[in-house]
């Protein structure tokens, strides 16, 4: 667009320049901004232009909602999927297979040291994209597990329903929903008018090991700090002071 001339005063003219066109520190004007876009976890997503089919992880996003997915999973699904994608130099996924899902997962575990639960993770969001978008079926796929930590689940479900990943039926642990919902109804069975949560077992847990005389590394080892300051925060609640000590005597 041209510039033109304005009166501003009597007798006096300024050269006005739309700001479009006007060069800001010498620099030629800039272009027009792309098309917006939408923010998914660590990657962002384009907005597909109309007449145009949506992007590889706005077809992901569409399935899950699709599906009633929660946000969180959607948010998690996109971040692996994209990591897996960038692994294999932005190769799109049909052109992979198994050979590359294997590749990915070993080196979570093997370079990343993710934990079981991290890998399953991706595991199942790449297996969802291939399954559920893109409508391929690999069946196995093996791969270098990550190390599983011995896990024992103190409230398992009372049903039986099937693995989504594996289709095998079995025993899955109880939903963190359904847990708080039952210590909830304890807590006012109890008479307890304060706001607790399931969380606070926890802390009474490690509450307990102080006053028992327990070292704080073991508390620490058992609640799975990284950091020993995080365990010493417990440290407040039973302070007794000199009197708190015992004498060795006294345990005679």
């Amino acid at each position: 667009m041209p510039s033109f001339t304005q009166p501003l005063l009597p007798g006096r003219q300024v050269r006005v320049t739309p700001i479009n066109d006007r060069p800001v520190n010498g620099r030629p004007p800039q272009p027009k901004l792309p098309l917006p876009t939408r923010h998914r976890g660590a990657q962002t997503v384009t907005s597909a232009a109309p007449g145009q089919a949506p992007k590889l992880l706005e077809q992901v996003s569409n399935v899950l909602r699709t599906g009633h997915y929660s946000i969180r999973t959607e948010k998690a699904y996109n971040d692996w999927i994209y990591r897996f994608i960038l692994f294999h130099k932005k190769r799109h996924p049909r052109e992979m297979g198994v050979v590359e899902i294997s590749q990915f997962l070993t080196h979570l575990a093997v370079n990343k040291h993710v934990a079981a639960s991290t890998q399953n993770q991706a595991l199942a969001a790449i297996l969802f994209l291939y399954k559920h978008v893109l409508k391929i079926d690999f069946g196995r796929v093996d791969f270098t597990w990550a190390k599983r930590p011995e896990v024992l689940y103190v409230f398992p479900s009372t049903t039986i329903s099937p693995n989504w990943i594996t289709g095998r039926r079995q025993r899955h642990h109880m939903s963190e929903r359904t847990l708080q919902r039952a210590f909830n109804a304890a807590v006012r069975q109890a008479g307890i008018n304060k706001h607790t949560s399931c969380h606070d077992l926890r802390h009474s847990f490690a509450t307990f090991l102080l006053e028992n005389g327990y070292d704080i590394r073991t508390i620490q080892e058992l609640l799975g700090h990284a950091d020993l300051n995080t365990t010493m925060i417990y440290t407040h609640v039973v302070n007794k002071g000199p009197l708190g000590v015992k004498s060795p005597a006294d345990l005679l």
